[in-house]
Formats: structure tokens, C-alpha cells, sequence
């Protein structure tokens, strides 16, 4: 490509080029026909014509067949294909490794690494696969393997393996799954028919051939990100619901402290805390009423009894309506805890 403003290495291939910085001139990396960003998959994937021009995907279907032949936008030479269509043209693999090179740079050693990288890279527990008792930090995109360094280092220590592409696990790219009807190919759509929502995910057989043919679609990463969003909402909601449970539960526990009183930590005049026994309400209201009625107790002994039992029955039932509202909601916090982690684990395990 001739020069330009752009910094490739800080342009991420998953993206279209009106996200990234503009650019008045077309280059290696982007279509010339749509001038976007090719991809490593979906319809924006580099396919070469014979005379060797390369469009995205998207581009090559929208050209009108002449025969079986599609003539090439740019000197109009024919490019025959087969009963698969565009799909049977090759991919310039190339420019899909130019593409990783500059998405994937070379991994440093582990000693120039910043220990923040190397501690957000072990917060994920994944196991090397080469030494369980190991916690790997990269990700081999030739070998398909987790990998501590230790194990990196060893395992790719020849000439021909240390050209092998390692990331941070962090930076790992997503896989797509296998196609439930067409198991050698990936899934790449989602259809939006109404009628297939229980089996939505399709791969290019299936949407161009199959049963999601003339489907409304849209690519499987741009809907896998609208469900991780609806997740992070849900996530958000039930974490705030979560804090009102938990501010309402201290709020009845301050209540019952009050009604049994017992040891709390009390602030003197020298701004020291220590503690102390503290008279609960309940025990305050018994020695009222025991101080009022033996003051009356000779001509009223037996209201007296009667108000004493009234209280105390009041006050067991009181406390036993507390208890009872304490142990819900200790039971809902931990309800609502177990599905906050298991959402997050949904989040960070893959497609």
C-alpha cells in the first residue's frame, strides 16, 4: 500500500473501515470495490479472481453472472465458477496473513511483559494443556493450544515452530461452532425468521442452498455481541436489585439489634469506641411497665400480668415475623449471587 495517515497495527480486521480513522486512498487492505476492511470470515473475506484481482465476498455476489463466468470490476476478465458459487473461489491467503500479522504481533518474552498483562492473563484459570499444573497465558493460533510460557518456550523452541503466531489468552479470537447440518463447515449467520428461532445458526450452505435460503440474516459475531450486551444489561439489574436486597436485610437486622439490644460498639467523648451492653427496646418496655405497675400493684395486680403478657406475646411475635423476613432474604441474596456468577462464567467462556 502507498502511504498513508493510518496505523494498521491499531486497526482491528473484525471491524469496517468507517469505524476506524478515514482514509482518502484505497489500500492493500480494504476491498476497492466497497473500500471496507476484509475479514477472516464472513462476507468480507479476500477470494481471488484469475487475473489475480482479489474483492471481498460480499462484492463478488452482488456481480452479475455472465453465463457461469463473473467478469472482474476492474479489467473485466472472466472468472468461471462452479455449481458452489462464489464460495468456490479461492481465499487470498496472502492477505489473510498479512491480516494476522498485523491483528497478532509477535508475542515478547515473558520477562518484558508488564506484570498487569501476565496477572490479567492468569485471572482467566485455564489450564495449559501441556502441563495441567500450569495456568496458561497465550494462545497458539497454528497449534490451537493454551500454553503457559514455560511450555510455549519449550514447545516452540525449534526454527520452524517459533514462527507459530502466539497471543495473550485475553486476545484469543472467537471459534465459531460446527454446523449442526453441514458439520465440515462453520457457522457464520443467524437467521431472523420468526420460524427458526429454535435453530437459528446456519452456515453458508445453509443459508445460500439450504433451509435458511432467502432468510432474513445477519452475521453470528454482530448477534453474539447483542446477546452479551442483553446479558451485561441483565447483570447490571440484578446486581443493583441485589444491593437493595442486601441494604433492606442490614436495615432489619439494625431493627432486631434495637428490639434485643445486646453488645454494640458505642463511641465515648474522647471519639474512642468500645463496647458496651446496651438495653434492647423490648427490655426497656418490660421495665416500664414492671416500674408502672408496682407502683399500682396492690389494687392492680392483675392488669399488670395481663400487660406483661401482652407485651411479651407482641414482642415473640415481632421478633419471630423479623427473623422469618431475615432468612428470605438471606435465602434470595444467595439465589441472586449463584446467578450472577453463572452469567459472568457465561461471558467469558466462548461462543
Amino acid at each position: 500500500a502507498s502511504g498513508g495517515a493510518r496505523d494498521y497495527k491499531s486497526l482491528s480486521v473484525f471491524t469496517p473501515l468507517s469505524h476506524a480513522q478515514p482514509q482518502s486512498e484505497n489500500t492493500i487492505l480494504e476491498c476497492r470495490v466497497c473500500n471496507e476492511v476484509f475479514r477472516f470470515q464472513g462476507d468480507k473475506v479476500p477470494r481471488l479472481l484469475i487475473c489475480g484481482h482479489t474483492c471481498c465476498h460480499q462484492c463478488l455476489t452482488r456481480l452479475q453472472l455472465h453465463g457461469r463466468s463473473l467478469l472482474c470490476p476492474f479489467d473485466r476478465q472472466p472468472t468461471e465458477i462452479g455449481d458452489s458459487g462464489v464460495w468456490g473461489l479461492k481465499k487470498n491467503f496472502a492477505l489473510l496473513e498479512l491480516l494476522e500479522k498485523l491483528q497478532f504481533p509477535p508475542l515478547s518474552p515473558s520477562r518484558s511483559l508488564p506484570d498487569s498483562i501476565l496477572a490479567r492473563e492468569q485471572s482467566l484459570s485455564i489450564t495449559c494443556d501441556e502441563n495441567e499444573l500450569h495456568i496458561a497465558v497465550v494462545f497458539c493460533l497454528v497449534c490451537s493450544t493454551h500454553l503457559c510460557f514455560e511450555c510455549s518456550e519449550g514447545t516452540h523452541s525449534t526454527r520452524t515452530l517459533a514462527r507459530h503466531k502466539r497471543v495473550p489468552i485475553s486476545e484469543k479470537p472467537r471459534e465459531n461452532p460446527k454446523c449442526v447440518y453441514h458439520p465440515m463447515h462453520l457457522v457464520e449467520f443467524v437467521c431472523l425468521e420468526e420460524e427458526c428461532r429454535s435453530s437459528p445458526l446456519m452456515c453458508y450452505i445453509c443459508k445460500d442452498y439450504g433451509r435458511h435460503m432467502k432468510h432474513k440474516h445477519s452475521l453470528l459475531e454482530s448477534e453474539a455481541e447483542n446477546v452479551r450486551s442483553s446479558i451485561r444489561s441483565a447483570v447490571q439489574h440484578i446486581k443493583s436489585f441485589a444491593d437493595e436486597v442486601g441494604d433492606s436485610a442490614r436495615k432489619l437486622g439494625g431493627v432486631i439489634q434495637q428490639i434485643e439490644g445486646g453488645v454494640q460498639m458505642v463511641q465515648n467523648n474522647e471519639g474512642e469506641t468500645t463496647p458496651q451492653q446496651v438495653t434492647g427496646s423490648a427490655e426497656q418496655a418490660r421495665v416500664k411497665i414492671k416500674t408502672y405497675f408496682n407502683e399500682l400493684r396492690e389494687n392492680l395486680n392483675r392488669q399488670e400480668m395481663a400487660a406483661l403478657g401482652a407485651v411479651d406475646t407482641h414482642i415473640r411475635e415481632k421478633l419471630c415475623s423479623l427473623r422469618q423476613q431475615q432468612e428470605d432474604m438471606a435465602i434470595l441474596m444467595s439465589q441472586i449471587t449463584s446467578v450472577c456468577h453463572q452469567c459472568e462464567t457465561t461471558l467469558q467462556q466462548d461462543d
